[in-house]
């Protein structure tokens, strides 16, 4: 299994500006979708603010899209994700 941990925050685009929920909850909605995409994925909560969210992702070696569905879930609802380290 491959982890790694990612700060959410809000992306400056329109998704972003016009969505009515916290980042946060967006985050949650993020990940939700995410892991909905293949049973080998999961997350761990961090930390959770209003206008971020911390969480360490799981996935198996050979999920080669966790990324890129991950960059496209985020898209959709305007979240930016960036690198923490552990």
């Amino acid at each position: 299994m491959q982890q790694a941990t990612y700060r959410f925050i809000r992306a400056s685009n329109p998704k972003g500006f016009l969505s009515t929920n916290t980042a946060s909850t967006d985050a949650l909605n993020v990940l939700e979708n995410w892991t909905n995409f293949s049973e080998c994925r999961s997350y761990e909560t961090i930390e959770d603010e209003d206008e971020s969210l911390i969480a360490k992702l799981l996935f198996k070696n050979s999920d080669a899209s966790a990324g890129t569905e991950l960059d496209r879930i985020c898209d959709d609802f305007g979240i930016v994700r960036e690198h923490v380290l552990p």
